[in-house]
């Protein structure tokens, strides 16, 4: 819960804001009083959205529809709408009450008797979302509250009515939720089906989702949890859950949730009949569960307490065109560059012009940033569900004023950089890291789901820390596609650049954020660059071109260095992922980062791997086991994403063909951030210790055994 932005609505319909409840793909979601002082939770489509698509006004008045059809004590109640307002919105009644998400990354994982309590809860929501002919279709942690009479189901943002269909049980009704191969919902809470973009859905996907949901909740990870939400979303379909760490009380009623076949899996009635104990009156959360709902009514009398007037000053007071740095002591105004009038197509109180007019509409909400930028300078915008501050230091860059303007061509056209940018935002992989590498601190990054910690990944989480800094803004893919744009969440921290070189933007997301700022998109070629290309263009976005060609060096150098350290140079390899049991090794060819940062060390690419054919996506190869043999190298290296799979693999008596597994020539490195820090390199990722040290002694060891 944070403050209102002073772009958020004072009113929506009949209902008074008050603050800032958290945010989604599709919308941002208010508290709010009503005439009465009852409070209810306002959600709004986001405005550019609502311009842009009329299917975003069709999908509110959807959840509406399904919401308020669902009658149950363990789903929230739809209020009131207004889905042809000129911002859309739907107000659900309020709950008190933490997320899953929030209790499980606050508070840790849940005990047995706590995890039966929330299926039994979850389960009554689902039977009687069934029952009333609809699935979820986005059942997961961040969609769950925990109040004080049990677990309450919200965001029917994508739910969809089935069919009913004569003789057929509601088990298996399906809804055809959308046309084939589109995939909506948060990746790691997909049924296989769902992941696969099938058309055909029935209520069995959310018993999927549930199984996932009551396995995270008991073990703290995701049973299918990969590096990357498309590694996750592919786990989903061709994966066995990872329910190493699960409870024994809880496997008879969570192993049935996650089998493969919907017809197998049993319906919400048959889940509550196997919860034999009945759920205690008194949900059995954990004190420190009940803590966050203490701390959550605190907040709200704060927001819904009469407060006196603020006078804001006016219109004569305020200079949209000029930009403010973000330091927490003062708000020094940076002089406007000399040059030619901006075009219609620039973002007044930027410092520089994306390369392509924008829609009308875009020109609006560019003003209101402008206006927001003006009006809080010297604050930073508030992050999440948690709470937390930006950063309150102030970004620091040794831009040289004199590189300034810098024109970036890239695959929508070019960006002018006028000047030097003093509040970053960055949008996709590795435009953070690079930036945080050459000095400049973004004030807001892309959420990083595989992350073992709260949304960032370890080397960068440590930059920030380690340059004394509070969290930055996460622009966060909670509760939808991953490709989803959160462009509101971008503006609402003001930025005066956006970096997004690796993000691999539509068109269409390109002029959405060029409305906020100027948009350094990617370049064509971009992709076969691991981190040079990011890198080289962040450099000249923010002034810096020799640091970034210096920094390169530096981490060119840095792997030289480390490979010769442990004597891998020449040394051949296969760089593969067992992926068992029928669908055979992966091998990652020479254009994937993978093979970059090996060959880095020291190391050369097998001629064995070079002359097999890359699969679709040219990054990695599949081979049968009955191939391996083919696969002739000094040593293999055999990543995994979990300690407990690196040992399966040794113990995979398939593997065997392998050559050098086969002569114990075998270097691991195994773990959700190792694997990331190398799967995905970057500038900061590559000096983690965690990763590029361990795997090169790894290798090592296994050269030892020649």
């Amino acid at each position: 819960m944070w403050d209102l932005a002073p772009s958020d609505p004072r009113t929506v319909g009949p209902y008074r804001t008050r603050a800032v409840l958290g945010e989604g793909g599709m919308g941002r979601v208010l508290l709010a009083c009503d005439a009465t002082g009852g409070l209810v939770a306002v959600k709004l489509v986001r405005d550019t959205f609502a311009a842009y698509d009329d299917t975003f006004r069709q999908r509110l008045r959807r959840e509406a529809v399904a919401a308020r059809r669902i009658h149950s004590s363990r789903t929230a109640r739809v209020v009131d709408a207004d889905a042809d307002a000129g911002i859309p919105w739907l107000a659900y009644e309020f709950h008190h009450g933490p997320t899953l998400h929030r209790a499980l990354t606050t508070t840790g994982t849940l005990p047995p008797d706590t995890v039966l309590h929330l299926a039994a809860g979850l389960a009554t929501a689902l039977h009687d979302i069934h029952t009333a002919h609809f699935i979820h279709r986005d059942l997961s942690t961040a969609n769950v509250l925990l109040t004080d009479t049990g677990p309450v189901v919200i965001d029917f943002g994508i739910a969809r009515p089935t069919r009913p269909t004569t003789g057929t049980p509601d088990q298996t009704q399906p809804v055809t939720v959308t046309r084939t191969g589109t995939v909506i919902g948060n990746p790691g809470f997909m049924s296989p089906e769902q992941a696969m973009g099938l058309p055909d859905l029935t209520p069995a996907s959310d018993i999927f989702s549930l199984g996932t949901l009551l396995a995270t909740a008991a073990t703290g990870r995701n049973p299918f949890q990969g590096t990357t939400s498309e590694h996750t979303r592919y786990n989903v379909i061709t994966a066995t859950a990872d329910l190493t760490h699960l409870p024994t009380p809880l496997r008879h009623l969570i192993e049935p949730c996650l089998t493969p076949d919907p017809h197998q899996r049993p319906d919400a009635q048959t889940l509550l009949t196997t919860i034999t104990t009945p759920p205690p009156t008194t949900p059995p959360w954990p004190q420190a569960i009940h803590t966050l709902t203490r701390q959550q009514h605190t907040e709200l009398l704060r927001y819904t307490q009469p407060e006196p007037t603020t006078v804001l000053p006016g219109p004569h007071d305020l200079d949209p065109t000029k930009i403010f740095t973000t330091h927490a002591t003062q708000a020094t105004e940076t002089e406007p560059v000399a040059g030619p009038a901006p075009s219609p197509a620039e973002a007044p109180g930027t410092p520089g012009t994306p390369g392509r007019k924008s829609r009308t509409v875009l020109h609006v909400l560019a003003a209101m940033v402008a206006l927001a930028v003006a009006v809080t300078a010297a604050v930073f915008w508030p992050n999440g569900d948690d709470g937390e501050a930006t950063p309150e230091k102030p970004v620091e860059a040794a831009a040289d004023t004199d590189a300034f303007p810098v024109t970036i061509e890239h695959d929508y056209g070019e960006t002018v950089v006028r000047s030097r940018p003093q509040r970053v935002a960055a949008y996709g992989w590795g435009a953070a890291e690079a930036a945080i590498a050459l000095g400049t601190f973004p004030v807001g990054i892309t959420e990083d789901d595989s992350a073992s910690g709260q949304g960032m990944l370890p080397w960068v989480a440590q930059a920030y820390e380690d340059e004394g800094l509070g969290t930055p803004v996460l622009f966060s893919k909670t509760g939808t596609a991953s490709w989803t744009l959160p462009a509101e969440q971008i503006a609402a921290t003001a930025p005066d650049l956006i970096l997004a070189p690796y993000a691999g933007l539509t068109e269409e997301q390109y002029e959405q954020l060029s409305a906020i700022a100027p948009v350094v998109a990617r370049s064509e070629g971009a992709s076969l660059e691991p981190w040079e290309g990011v890198v080289t263009t962040t450099a000249r976005a923010l002034g810096v071109p020799a640091a970034g060609e210096e920094l390169l060096a530096e981490s060119d150098a840095r792997l030289a260095e480390l490979g010769e350290q442990h004597g891998l140079k020449g040394l051949s390899f296969a760089a593969v992922v067992n992926d068992p049991p029928e669908n055979g090794v992966h091998v990652y060819s020479d254009a994937s980062p993978v093979v970059r940062v090996l060959e880095g060390l020291g190391l050369r690419l097998a001629d064995s791997v070079v002359e097999l054919d890359a699969d679709d996506n040219g990054m990695v190869y599949t081979l049968d086991y009955e191939d391996l043999d083919q696969l002739e190298s000094d040593v293999v290296v055999l990543y995994a994403t979990t300690p407990e799979t690196a040992e399966l693999d040794l113990a995979d008596e398939e593997l065997n063909a392998l050559p050098a597994f086969a002569a114990g020539r075998t270097a691991q490195l195994f773990g959700t951030d190792e694997f990331a820090s190398v799967s995905s390199p970057t500038v900061l990722s590559i000096r983690w210790p965690g990763g590029m040290p361990v795997l090169a002694a790894s290798l090592e060891k296994a050269e030892a055994a020649n």
